[in-house]
């Protein structure tokens, strides 16, 4: 947890074509929310169709500091 912020991770797994995972990837990038991608994980089941596992976070701030970071 960074200060004053808190850091959410998720991860889960796709299924698709080339052109669907490449979408969702773009779509990722352009998001208005602060996205990391921490890692990719591509497998190929055929040959149309493939599978990824992705692991995504994000920081919030923190809305209301710590009391115990609050100046006296």
């Amino acid at each position: 947890q960074t200060l004053g912020a808190t850091e959410v991770e998720i991860s889960f797994g796709v299924q698709g074509t080339y052109e669907q995972i490449r979408r969702l990837i773009n779509l990722l990038e352009l998001s208005r929310q602060f996205v990391i991608i921490g890692g990719i994980t591509l497998n190929s089941g055929d040959a149309q169709m493939l599978s990824l596992d992705l692991q995504l976070k994000t920081i919030f701030r923190d809305e209301q500091p710590d009391v115990a970071t609050k100046p006296l």
